[in-house]
């Protein structure tokens, strides 16, 4: 029989932690303008846009925002050219 201690507890928990996507409900802003729904999205990217929340992954993690949300958009202050 395999005990795991603390430390290996903490670490598996992270790792699941950041497998989890998320989901951001607000106006989200398409090439047809804002409309009120979710964006969906994980480490591999945008999994869906501007979706009902019947259709969030059940082990999202859910952020509500009051303003506009634009999938996929990159601030290019912050990146290396």
């Amino acid at each position: 029989m395999h005990v795991l201690d603390c430390r290996q507890t903490r670490a598996l928990a992270s790792e699941d932690e950041s497998e989890r996507p998320w989901a951001i409900h607000g106006q989200i802003v398409t090439d047809n303008g804002a409309a009120e729904g979710w964006l969906v999205f994980d480490r591999g990217g945008v999994m869906n846009v501007a979706c009902p929340a019947s259709e969030i992954p059940k082990n999202a993690r859910r952020i509500e925002y009051d303003g506009f949300v634009f999938p996929a958009l990159i601030n290019t202050h912050d990146h290396a050219s």
